[in-house]
């Protein structure tokens, strides 16, 4: 009958052995899924992500506006002296050819 105690002693022991590792070990898991909820941020949508685009492009449009007008009065003056050059290359192309000719 010793033998038995003691065998269920052991056997009990045991037992609290493993619940004191349980609730701390739910304690750690608990604290690392607040931890976790806490640093992840919620993602917006690509509704709220349109949204806010379209806001900030409101609240500079004067800015785009005046952008925009340079670049056109910056692409007027290279069309213009693009034309100046082509112009230029064809004079020298028709007395190119005058002189071939001769």
């Amino acid at each position: 009958m010793d033998q038995m105690d003691q065998n269920k002693m052991e056997q009990e022991s045991g037992g609290s052995n493993l619940a004191a590792w349980i609730i701390p070990g739910v304690a750690i898991g608990t604290a690392i899924g607040l931890a976790y909820a806490a640093a992840s941020r919620r993602k917006r949508s690509r509704w709220d992500q349109a949204r806010s685009i379209s806001e900030r492009v409101y609240a500079n449009r004067e800015d785009l506006v005046e952008g925009g007008r340079n670049l056109m009065e910056r692409l007027q003056i290279i069309i213009q002296e693009g034309r100046k050059v082509v112009e230029e290359a064809a004079d020298l192309w028709g007395q190119g050819r005058k002189l071939v000719t001769r």
